[in-house]
Formats: structure tokens, sequence, C-alpha cells
């Protein structure tokens, strides 16, 4: 607990003292002692967030802090110690941060006179800092101002800091996070939030993120070399809303591959347009339009962010990597139809349904597309052709049907089609071409 004592003439931070188990409002005791009541011709009216609001009086050189402790002190579940104003004639004359004050004994000198208001506005943002620092305290914030990069300097963090957990709540739901210490300062915080700064060894932990029906924290350190089936147990899940036979992984590492290959293959798309030889004017005119097209077309593939879905058997395991985020899809009821059908949309799933039922309620097939090339897309993250039983939860993909007189950019154009559906599990159009 921070303990700061006030002489009567001179104002300065006598002790520092942590609780290991206590972390008070950092100043939650400044300004409580116990200052001789000097009597004088200043009258001074202190409000706000105080424990004793009231007129007080005091000498000519009395400072503001005299008059807070006369008023027994900010209250520190309330008051502020980065707002406190002195008002004059109703006009707010100096206004007066105390962090400075309890940290470098700075405080502005204005000399208070016989009428004057000082307010104690209420308190502003507060986040809680421990761990691997060298102070450990419920940090005050002006509004607009809880960064980390502002934590970082008032909390100090020690040489061994490495990473932060933040716990905290958006958006009315529990919010939690883990990052490298470097990071937190370009992190805006809000109120209410603990940030616990930790030294973590980056070869013994590695950092996995937790997407879809999950309660509680979804950013979470684990062990080198931890497999999905042990984290799992550390998951908080509804299980009346968890599909937990459906379980799959985002990895970074597949993504990257993923996206090679589909560059690879707008690389051979664009060499066999551009090189593409003609025997008429004509044609030369078509090929150079079909190239064109073609160009927009590789332009929006290389736009394409593919998601490196790693898909599971049911009770699937394997090795976590660091990033990689486990998706545990809610149970769903409906069957998504998308892609080249006249109406995209989700239906009740009927097991009595094949795919082709889906797509004629969806108003069929449209005039691009692929009638041969409809994916079917499971919760599990797998992907396969027409094929099989449709399953609540599953999306039925119907690809466009490129068009060229080349067999070969055909081939090439539905390559990438197929790569960019299963990576990213979506339709690239070709209404260009």
């Amino acid at each position: 607990m921070f303990r700061i004592l006030c002489g009567a003439v001179l104002y300065c931070l006598v002790s520092v003292a942590c609780a290991a188990d206590t972390i008070q409002p950092y100043g939650a005791n400044l300004f409580q002692g116990n200052f001789a009541k000097s009597m004088g011709d200043v009258s001074v009216i202190v409000t706000g967030s105080v424990l004793s609001p009231g007129r007080y009086s005091g000498a000519t050189d009395d400072s503001v802090l005299a008059y807070l402790d006369r008023a027994g002190g900010i209250d520190p579940a309330r008051g502020s110690y980065r707002s406190v104003r002195l008002l004059r004639d109703g006009a707010t004359l100096a206004g007066f941060d105390l962090y400075p004050f309890v940290r470098r004994g700075e405080l502005p000198q204005v000399e208070v006179r016989d009428g004057d208001t000082i307010v104690v506005d209420a308190r502003g943002p507060a986040i809680v800092a421990t761990g691997a620092v060298r102070t450990q305290a419920d940090f005050e914030f002006p509004a607009g101002q809880a960064t980390g990069a502002a934590l970082i300097d008032l909390a100090e963090p020690e040489s061994r800091a490495s990473h932060v957990s933040i716990s905290g709540t958006r958006n009315h739901a529990p919010y939690s996070t883990y990052l490298p210490l470097r990071d937190l300062r370009r992190l805006n915080l809000e109120d209410g939030d603990s940030v616990r700064f930790m030294a973590d060894a980056p070869a013994a932990t590695i950092m996995i993120e937790v997407q879809g029906a999950v309660r509680g924290a979804s950013r979470f350190p684990v062990r080198q070399g931890a497999r999905l089936k042990e984290v799992r147990n550390f998951i908080a899940v509804d299980p009346a809303q968890a599909n937990l036979n459906a379980v799959y992984i985002k990895r970074k590492s597949v993504a990257v591959r993923q996206k090679k290959a589909i560059a690879d293959s707008l690389r051979r798309l664009e060499e066999t347009v551009m090189t593409a030889g003609s025997s008429s004017a004509e044609e030369a005119q078509i090929r150079a339009k079909e190239a064109e097209m073609v160009s927009r077309f590789v332009e929006r593939a290389k736009n394409v962010d593919p998601e490196g879905v790693v898909a599971l058997d049911n009770g699937g395991d394997l090795t976590l990597e660091d990033g990689d985020i486990i998706v545990i899809p809610a149970k769903s009821d409906v069957v998504l139809v998308s892609g080249e059908v006249m109406a995209p949309q989700a239906m009740l799933w009927n097991k009595k349904k094949a795919a082709g039922d889906y797509i004629k309620a969806a108003g069929g097939y449209s005039a691009k597309a692929d009638k041969d090339t409809v994916l079917i897309m499971r919760q599990n993250g797998m992907v396969s052709r027409d094929d099989g039983d449709i399953m609540a939860g599953d999306q039925i993909l119907v690809l466009p049907k490129a068009q060229s007189k080349s067999m070969q950019t055909v081939k090439d154009i539905s390559q990438v089609l197929m790569q960019v559906a299963i990576s990213a599990r979506a339709v690239l159009g070709l209404s260009s071409l």
C-alpha cells in the first residue's frame, strides 16, 4: 500500500510500501495527514470528491494541498488525483495534476485567496498494474489518455518483463489478451483493465487464441510443444452451444503456404495469357481483351487472405504452433448456400435433402455457375466435392465457370478459383471474364 505523509510546511514523499496481496490506488492515502488548523484571514470552500467537504480557514501562504488535508483528503474511491481545480469568481483559475507531485515533488505554485473554491473532480479511468514492475498500483489516467505507453511510464516495468496479460471488459463481455511488452505501447486501455507484467521466456512459451463458442479468456500462453488435446481442457465452452466435434485450427504458417500456392498459380496464369500467340489480327484483339480481363482477375486474387485452416477429424490432435487459433464452431441448424446461385441464403437443415435440393431452393445455378464444381465445406474445416450427405452447419459453395478460348487458361483459372475457395472459404467473382 502506498503511504504518503505530508508535512505542514514541506510536503514530501517519505515512505512507499507495497502489500503483497493488496493493490491500492496510486496516491490513495495522499493528503490525509493531521495538519494543524492554521487560522488566518483566508477562507476557502473545499468540495467535490473529498472526505469532508466544507469551508476551511487558513493562512495566506497555505497551498492547495493544505486545504485538501483539512477536508480529510481526497476520497480514494471517488476522487481524482489527476484533476483538482481552483475556482475564483466561478471560473477555473488553475488545474492540478497531483501525480507529478507524488513522483517528483512538482506542484504549480498558485496563491489561494479568500473566497476561492477547490474542487476535486470524479476519479478518471483506472488501470491496475501488477507483476514485474517497480510500482504496483491502481493508476488513474486523465480521460482519453489511458494508453499502454502512459502505463509503462508510471509502472516502470523491470528489465526482465517481456510480456503482459490484460484482462477487462469490452462491449459488456469479458476480455483477455496476452502480448509482447513492446506491443503494449500502441494499445489503448479501458477503465477497469488489469495489466500483469510477466517475464516469459519466448523459447518456453507460445501464444494461442480461441475463437467461436467459448467463454472467458480468448488468448493465453501455453508451453512450447503443447498439444491440442491438453489445451482443450483449459478452454471454457458452453456444451449446449459449442460443436466440440468440429474443432479446427487456423495456422499462420499454413496461410503463408496457401498464399504462396495461389501466387504461383497466378504467375502461371499470367504467363499463359501473356505468351499466347495469335494467328490473325482479329484473334490478337480477342487475346488482348482477354489478357486485360485476366489481369483484373489476378489483381483481385492477389488480395485474397487465406485462413490457413487445418482440418481435424473428430478427436484429432496435433502439436500447437505459436499464433495458432483454435476455432470451436457453434452448433447450427442451418445450411448456407453461396457462390453462383440465383439467391444465396441460409436454409433450415433437413437430413432428407441433398446438395442439389438446397441449390434448387436457392433459385438454382446462375448463368456463370460451374455445375461440376460444387464444394461442401464442413464446420470442422474439411472441404469436399458434392459426394456426400449434407450436415447441419455445412456451406454449399458453387464455383463460377471460367470462360476462355484457351483450355490452358480455363484450367489455370479453375485452379485459382479452387485454391481461393478452399483456403479463404469464399468465391472469387469472375464478373469481368
